[in-house]
């Protein structure tokens, strides 16, 4: 987990010093929380064009029953492939639709 405080963090408890100045080309503390905010967008991880890789099939059906229950999907287009380890599954999420 990251967090960020309102205040710039400071060497002494470990944390690491952003200063931004006008004309750097050093990210701001706004600018680095608006990239994470980005990042951890929810449905980043199950959006369109996510691939997990090495699931079961159990996982497989956790993962259809979360984006089609949970987070109310109407329509789901996935592919889901057999791995080279001959064993695993992987599952691509082609289209989402609520």
């Amino acid at each position: 987990m990251i967090a960020f405080r309102n205040n710039d963090f400071s060497q002494d408890d470990g944390g690491f010093s952003f200063q931004h100045s006008q004309g750097s080309d050093n990210p701001s503390i706004q600018d680095l929380k608006k990239l994470f905010k980005q990042i951890s967008k929810e449905g980043t991880i199950f959006g369109e064009g996510a691939y997990h890789s090495n699931l079961s099939p159990q996982q497989v059906e956790k993962i259809i029953s979360f984006l089609m229950y949970a987070k109310g999907t109407s329509s789901l287009d996935i592919t889901i492939t057999l791995e080279d380890d001959g064993y695993h599954l992987g599952l691509l999420i082609n289209k989402v639709e609520k």
